[in-house]
């Protein structure tokens, strides 16, 4: 049984096996499903309480299993599990060592089996000549990729026809192919072969090829650290047609923090990516003429100038101090003042005493109830605000351990709500804290690098814009287990990596930066009434916890990142990363823990939670309009007129004191790539709004799932009485920027304000609708048509009327009126590009409604007359077969070819 538990645990993460499972404790290998290698692996023990590992070298995964929740297990049960999870995993790694040394040697096999390459299919199609290094294995040119040491690592394979495929076994992580040039000159750094053989025959540079933009910083790396007085070039793709244009967006970065210049093609002919696509569209002479002069590389910023200088002797700045302040634009005064604050900040004594460590026995769960009663003695907190902070609190001490740190976003929106008593209280009881008000980007690093604290801004807020700037990069990146800072130290200006991560607790007035409340579990504070109960913080030093937090960890800590922990479905992404150390912590701890920070996850950062930000509000409540009034699509002065009623909502004041326009609304709505169209109204009158479609992707991706906006997101049927598209009279009054619909049961006015420079046009209309609900009728519109019923209370004489009125398309219920043709609604309107799917969609309509041969006696063009054998269809009428087809397949209009297909009508 347990074996396949874990099969299926495997399973979801993608990793499909049929083939035995043997749970001996030793490692074993395997093909997933897909795979030509065995790249998957799996250690598992089933004696005792069945534990295991597995993974894939190739899909980089690598996850634990228990067959019990590990919080149900005692103490020596979880360290057994712990220890030999942990020894699968060094057996992995070991075994992943073997196989690239292994990998690593075929490669050079293969290579030593080949000859050097005179000419080959795929150079000749790039236009460029082979170099010394490429060799030939039949028809495959091999492109040797070597280590920072120069030995071979790996093999680029390219076959005739431009395939390309790595040597399988063997890593091109950190490799590269180089080509020999002047040893005075540059070294230029490309992604491709090609790119870099027509930068060498442009150039005659030394040219090291990363293969692809993933691996170029690594190359940029070794080149600095080889060479570091060299002069870096990085002959950068423009990748445009790429969604984030990684080729540019790498090598922008990787120049920035290499100090290398960087140039990408520039094309005037002809459209491509590469300078080998620059050299077969314009010819070598303009690649040599665009790489003729280097740029500048990056210049050094304040930040990185202060901190060079306060590496300086007293002395040695004396001297500088002049040429360097008129370097850098500003006094001497103001430049010795900021070199000073980094030389006495380099380790601040801010931190609280290092804890004791307690004598006895530590009870984990008697420990974060401690800690939450001691937050809710001193504050006013939201609801889980307390056992959060308590989770967190212990969290700081073993942070090392994790992937990720949860930051504390604390914020008010007015001061004096306790925000610095909390980041006092944390102060006490956190490991190595340390707190500030003035922090400076350089300050920051250091002080992370030196102490690794628990980092507290106080008054964030009241950060000048600059410090602002350079505290929020370093926020940013503190946030994963991997981020660093890049500076420039000591004379010679070298690069080097200063950590960012820790846990950090920032308060403000306000909302943080979008990015940094991002990483952030936000605690929003409210002033403390008159009967809340809590006590003054004034002599409480924490000494008690903070004793007990590090005789926790001391006892508890190994193997609690390896706890396997089952994340709600409700959290995004970005919050799973937050909150899943303090899921583990309370899995180990146990107890009432579990379950009390998944509802704190969930009140504190789930669907329910303080959106993201405006735009996101925004496309909530957007969406929220299509669900209430179930509509397949609304005008911008619709959604603008609907937002204003909502007086919560930023809408009704969105600018100045003014409700949102329909101009401010289609400029927040284009920034997720989101546009208007013009929308037929019932009228056949159009305005600028959004179909429901519009929005399936975008609400998809940055809102929390709704099902019943998805239920009819292609054709929705809608309620007429409540629809302001269908029949608005419950908007008051005909202003000129919203279609009104009278109630005097005998005429409409509807006003259009389309035209632009000329007055509102005006037209009557039938007052049908109202006739037809005083005899009982019921109406709705479902997708295309009109639906009435019964339909026996629809005489002769308004069904005229109907016919006479308007060219429609409706559909009554009653199998016997199949025929009639009494009005028109067309609520879409998307004629297939494709003639042939046309066509079907005539034939496909026409057999729906028990028609004969290809006339369709529901399908009218703006005349009136059918569509006939032999007679070429009219646009509208081609528009109603494939709105009636999409309506019965319950499709849209691109997937109408293959569910025309799926009933055999196509």
């Amino acid at each position: 049984m347990s074996t396949e538990l874990f099969r299926t645990a495997m399973k979801e993460e993608g990793l499909l096996y049929d083939g035995p499972i043997h749970a001996d404790g030793v490692l074993h290998r395997f093909n997933a499903e897909g795979d030509d290698a065995p790249n998957s692996w799996y250690i598992l023990h089933t004696d005792g309480v069945p534990a295991g590992r597995y993974g894939c070298f190739k899909r980089n995964v690598d996850e634990t299993w228990c067959s019990t929740a590990l919080n149900q297990l005692s103490n020596q049960e979880r360290r057994s599990i712990n220890e030999r999870l942990a020894k699968a995993k060094r057996e992995a790694d070991e075994q992943r060592r073997k196989d690239l040394i292994a990998g690593a040697e075929r490669a050079k096999a293969k290579l030593r089996g080949a000859v050097p390459c005179g000419s080959h299919p795929y150079l000749d199609s790039k236009g460029v000549a082979a170099v010394p290094g490429l060799m030939l294995d039949g028809s495959e040119l091999l492109v040797p990729l070597v280590d920072r040491h120069g030995e071979e690592q790996s093999v680029q394979r390219i076959f005739p026809d431009g395939q390309k495929r790595f040597f399988q076994g063997a890593s091109p992580a950190g490799a590269s192919f180089r080509i020999n040039g002047d040893p005075a000159g540059p070294i230029a750094a490309v992604e491709g072969l090609s790119t870099g053989l027509s930068v060498h025959e442009a150039t005659g540079f030394e040219v090291w090829c990363s293969m692809t933009c993933g691996n170029l910083k690594a190359i940029v790396a070794q080149i600095k650290e080889l060479d570091p007085d060299r002069k870096i070039l990085i002959a950068g793709d423009d990748d445009t047609a790429t969604a984030g244009n990684p080729g540019r967006t790498t090598a922008e970065v990787v120049a920035a923090e290499f100090g290398a210049s960087v140039l990408f093609p520039k094309f005037t002919t002809g459209r491509g990516t590469d300078w080998n696509d620059l050299h077969t569209a314009e010819g070598i002479e303009v690649v040599r003429t665009q790489l003729a002069v280097l740029p500048a590389p990056r210049a050094e910023t304040i930040d990185e100038a202060v901190a060079r200088l306060a590496k300086l002797r007293s002395i040695e700045f004396d001297i500088a101090k002049k040429d360097e302040a008129k370097k850098l634009r500003c006094s001497v005064g103001a430049l010795a003042t900021e070199v000073e604050k980094i030389r006495k900040a380099t380790v601040p004594d801010t931190a609280a005493a290092k804890p004791d460590v307690w004598p006895d026995h530590v009870d984990g769960a008697e420990l974060l109830d401690l800690i939450a009663a001691t937050f809710g003695r001193f504050l006013v907190l939201p609801e889980m605000a307390a056992e959060t902070l308590a989770v967190w609190t212990l969290h700081t001490y073993l942070f090392k351990k994790f992937g990720f740190t949860p930051y504390l976003g604390i914020t008010s929106v007015a001061p004096r709500c306790g925000k610095t008593t909390l980041l006092d209280l944390l102060f006490r009881i956190t490991k190595s804290p340390v707190m500030s008000s003035s922090m400076t980007g350089p300050v920051l690093f250091r002080l992370i690098d030196a102490k690794s604290p628990t980092l507290l801004v106080d008054e964030f807020d009241a950060l000048s814009d600059d410090a602002k700037e350079a505290v929020r990069g370093i926020l940013n990146s503190g946030f994963r287990c991997d981020g660093i800072a890049h500076r420039c130290v000591g004379d010679d200006h070298q690069v080097k990596d200063f950590p960012t991560f820790g846990p950090k607790a920032i308060a403000g007035i306000g909302d943080l930066p979008p990015t940094v409340a991002d990483r952030a579990i936000e605690i929003q504070l409210q002033r403390k009434g008159a009967m809340d109960p809590v006590e003054r913080f004034r002599k409480y030093d924490g000494r008690e916890i903070r004793a007990k937090c590090q005789r926790w960890t001391d006892d508890n800590s190994d193997g609690v990142e390896d706890v396997a922990v089952e994340l709600p479905g409700a959290l995004t992404d970005r919050a799973q990363d937050i909150w899943e150390c303090l899921f583990q912590i309370a899995n180990v701890i146990g107890g009432h823990w579990p379950e009390t920070i998944r509802t704190a996850s969930l009140k504190l950062s789930g669907a329910n939670a303080k959106p993201e930000s405006e735009g996101i509000l925004l496309l909530s409540d957007i969406r929220d309009l299509f669900i209430r009034h179930d509509l397949d699509r609304l005008t911008s002065a619709e959604i603008c007129i609907r937002l204003a009623e909502m007086l919560e909502r930023p809408w009704p004041e969105y600018r100045h004191g003014k409700p949102i326009t329909p101009y401010q609304l289609g400029r927040a709505i284009a920034r997720f790539k989101v546009v208007t169209r013009s929308l037929r109204l019932p009228d056949d009158s159009f305005l600028r709004g959004y179909m429901r479609t519009d929005f399936v992707k975008v609400f998809s991706t940055y809102l929390p799932p709704d099902p019943l906006f998805f239920r009819h997101t292609v054709t929705t049927p809608v309620n007429i009485e409540d629809s302001a598209l269908s029949d608005p009279s419950h908007v008051p009054g005909c202003d000129g920027s919203k279609n009104t619909v009278s109630t005097n049961g005998t005429s409409a006015c509807v006003t259009v304000t389309e035209k632009k420079g000329g007055g509102p046009e005006t037209m009557k209309t039938t007052a049908l609708f109202t006739h037809l609900r005083s005899l009982g009728a019921t109406m709705r519109v479902d997708g295309l048509f009109l639906l009435v019923e019964p339909a026996d209370r629809i005489s002769e004489e308004i069904i005229g009327e109907l016919r006479a009125s308007k060219p429609m398309i409706v559909r009554l219920l009653s199998e016997h009126r199949w025929g009639a043709v009494p009005g028109v609604i067309p609520l879409r309107r998307s004629p297939a590009d494709d003639p042939a799917i046309g066509r079907c969609c005539v034939d496909f309509a026409s057999a729906q409604i028990g028609g004969t041969g290809p006339l369709c006696a529901w399908c009218l063009n703006r005349e009136g007359a059918y569509w006939n054998e032999g007679v070429g269809p009219h646009e509208s009428t081609m528009a109603a077969c494939v709105d009636l087809a999409c309506w019965q397949l319950r499709c849209t209009v691109e997937n109408l070819p293959e569910a025309l297909a799926s009933v055999g009508a196509l």
